[in-house]
């Protein structure tokens, strides 16, 4: 079920009860949106926790007070949170709000993006503007591997007489329009999900060993997941444009920035400032290295700053779960 689905079954204008409480949240969240900190949520992956940071490290150089709520959600209760005003913002993927939405994908960025500000627009939400890299899904194949000989294509595949053992997320298994089942019927592959992980770095782990040790034939990753450059994986063209745009783009209330100016400001000083390279190699160092995404982040923005500076206890997320 969409959010956009989710918020019409609540139709209050038949329950008065429910419209009074509605309207005194937002009515609360918008009073104190001058007095307060701007409270950045997370989805429950190390890239959105190395959002956060982004997003409220950027905030406080611009002199705005911000923390980074460590609740862990799904794309789905991000959105929500927002809306009810539990976050102020959170980043997400402009393939991911149309899928959420219903609206049809687009496999352009700008074309994508423009799409899911006019989704959100509607429950007074609004988006930031592109942060430069893409979360776009990739099929990857072991170098040196039968799958890798083809053409580096997708469509190649489907003369593959062989039943393709994929690995995946466990989302991306139950991903109605861009998962398993529409990137199988879309190619006419012979496949199987011979293995499913959760998505965290032991999930991560497990999918691209399995890979590697040639239990699976293909895995479904992201651009962004480090283990592309580390273990030299075969990224299979989606020559059947197959996948739209994930592009990354902060989302939050319309309110919040006609109210404070200065938040949208900060917000257009990140355009274009994170390459899908930049954040492969800040997921490395968070996932890899054990670094804390506060600390990845603040070197990033200020590569001057000395590894052994002090992190600010209020701006860290608890812990890290991985892409």
């Amino acid at each position: 079920m969409t959010f956009i689905s989710l918020v019409r079954q609540r139709d209050v204008s038949r329950r008065p009860a429910a419209l009074i409480t509605l309207l005194a949240v937002f009515t609360l969240a918008g009073c104190s949106d001058i007095e307060r900190p701007i409270r950045v949520g997370a989805k429950d992956f190390a890239e959105q926790q190395i959002a956060a940071q982004l997003l409220a490290q950027t905030f406080q150089a611009q002199g705005i007070a911000a923390e980074v709520d460590d609740t862990k959600r799904t794309g789905l209760g991000a959105i929500g949170a927002v809306w009810v005003g539990e976050i102020d913002l959170y980043l997400d993927y402009t393939g991911s709000l149309l899928g959420l939405s219903g609206e049809p994908l687009a496999d352009n960025p700008a074309v994508s993006y423009a799409a899911a500000e006019q989704a959100v627009a509607p429950f007074g939400l609004a988006l930031g503007p592109m942060l430069g890299f893409s979360n776009d899904y990739a099929v990857l194949a072991r170098p040196g591997s039968a799958t890798a000989a083809h053409p580096a294509t997708l469509s190649g595949l489907a003369d593959d007489q062989r039943v393709l053992r994929i690995g995946m997320t466990e989302e991306f298994r139950a991903r109605a329009r861009d998962g398993y089942e529409p990137l199988v019927r879309h190619y006419g592959l012979r496949a199987e999900p011979a293995l499913l992980v959760a998505s965290t770095p032991a999930g991560k782990d497990q999918l691209y060993t399995a890979l590697l040790d040639g239990e699976i034939d293909l895995a479904v990753g992201f651009v962004t997941d480090p283990q592309i450059t580390e273990f030299g994986l075969v990224v299979l063209a989606d020559d059947g444009d197959f996948f739209p745009a994930y592009a990354a783009a902060p989302v939050t209330r319309a309110a919040l920035l006609q109210r404070r100016p200065p938040v949208a400001e900060a917000l257009a000083t990140l355009e274009d400032r994170v390459s899908t390279e930049a954040m492969r190699d800040l997921i490395a160092e968070v996932t890899t290295l054990g670094t804390d995404p506060y600390d990845a982040v603040a070197r990033f923005l200020d590569p001057q700053l000395s590894p052994s500076a002090p992190r600010h206890p209020r701006c860290a997320m608890a812990s890290s779960t991985g892409s």
